[in-house]
């Protein structure tokens, strides 16, 4: 015996209505995604599936955490020149994120020689301006 399943007609179709694109979810998408939050934590609390999030947000999703960057940086840039009161710390901030500056320690200075040091490099010159200067160093014979 076959059980007979009913035919799905064009008026009704099996499954949950496709969901319709809203401004105001984008919005929130795009702000969630912004901050960092996981798609698949977004999908969860909007109650939607990975795939229509990403069909129906697939903008906000892929360009959510650009555009909020680009909001920080422009706030950042604001505060640096602002023309009566720069932020010297955004400043700075941004010349070393942005434009590749760094701090640069001044050259360290070479430690002093200890006694065995000394006493190596005292001996490798001790014969000039003697009279064994050229019996050592046949190269300085005048």
């Amino acid at each position: 015996m076959t059980s007979a399943k009913p035919k799905a007609t064009a008026s009704r179709r099996p499954g949950r209505p496709a969901h319709q694109r809203d401004e105001a979810i984008a919005r929130r998408v795009a702000m969630l995604i912004g901050c960092g939050v996981r798609v698949a934590d977004v999908a969860a609390l909007l109650s939607l599936s990975e795939p229509t999030l990403r069909r129906a947000y697939g903008d906000e999703v892929r360009l959510g955490h650009v555009r909020a960057g680009a909001m920080v940086a422009q706030s950042l840039f604001k505060a640096a020149t602002h023309p009566k009161r720069p932020d010297t710390k955004a400043a700075v901030f941004w010349l070393r994120s942005r434009c590749g500056w760094t701090e640069v320690a001044a050259p360290a200075q070479p430690p002093e020689p200890g006694k065995k040091d000394a006493a190596q490099a005292l001996g490798l010159v001790a014969e000039r301006g003697t009279s064994w200067d050229g019996l050592l160093n046949p190269d300085s014979v005048q």
